[in-house]
């Protein structure tokens, strides 16, 4: 009974760092572990936290959601990269010590399975999920090598596109998503797969990304 919980908390622990390690920079890999974080999905558990829904799932305490409000990002309006960079490490790592200080193991646990979730086959280009997962150094590479592209054509201003053009183009961002996640996932084999689905836990399903307003 001893081993389980051993195993079971060896599991967990791991997880939990998709939370704090990631985000907590370390000043000789802080360079590396920003272009781990680009490679992965813009999902945050601070993001997360920011969803009603979220908040029914966690069960958290009207307390709890009082505490988490305190968590602000910073303005990095007429901010150059430098002080950009510095306020947002700053401000990842006092949002992470907060939700580690307010929410209990087992909440934690959920949003990281929640944020794992959210990521998808993203999470598996950082570090903390690729160890977690069993990959080696040349799965690492190729997956590396996949989400490269992921990048392509982010820039696009939809304020200057028709609805048509719109249209036309998230359909071809899904497509691309689409055969970047065949590339990512035929990387792992059955075992790493089936472990990393057991990562994301019970599915949730995430209320609706709305649309922002091209004018006001």
């Amino acid at each position: 009974m001893s081993r389980v919980k051993v195993v079971t908390k060896f599991v967990v622990m791991p997880l939990l760092l998709v939370l704090v390690a990631t985000a907590v920079s370390d000043a000789q890999d802080q360079k590396k572990r920003r272009t781990q974080r680009r490679r992965g999905s813009r999902a945050s558990a601070t993001s997360l936290l920011r969803m009603s829904q979220v908040h029914a799932e966690l069960k958290l305490t009207d307390k709890q959601k009082e505490r988490l409000k305190k968590i602000a990002r910073p303005s990095l309006r007429n901010v150059s990269r430098e002080e950009r960079t510095k306020k947002l490490a700053e401000y990842r790592k006092t949002s992470n010590a907060v939700i580690k200080k307010v929410l209990n193991e087992g909440q934690q646990k959920r949003l990281n399975q929640l944020l794992l979730q959210r990521q998808g086959y993203r999470a598996l280009g950082t570090a903390v999920v690729a160890k977690a997962v069993g990959l080696s150094k040349e799965q690492s590479k190729k997956i590396e090598t996949a989400l490269k592209t992921s990048r392509t054509g982010r820039r696009t201003n939809f304020r200057n596109l028709s609805d048509e053009e719109r249209k036309k183009l998230i359909a071809q961002r899904r497509e691309r998503s689409a055969k970047r996640q065949k590339a990512v996932m035929a990387v792992l084999n059955d075992k790493q797969k089936v472990k990393f689905e057991k990562m994301k836990g019970k599915k949730f399903k995430f209320p609706s990304r709305r649309r922002r307003r091209t004018s006001r």
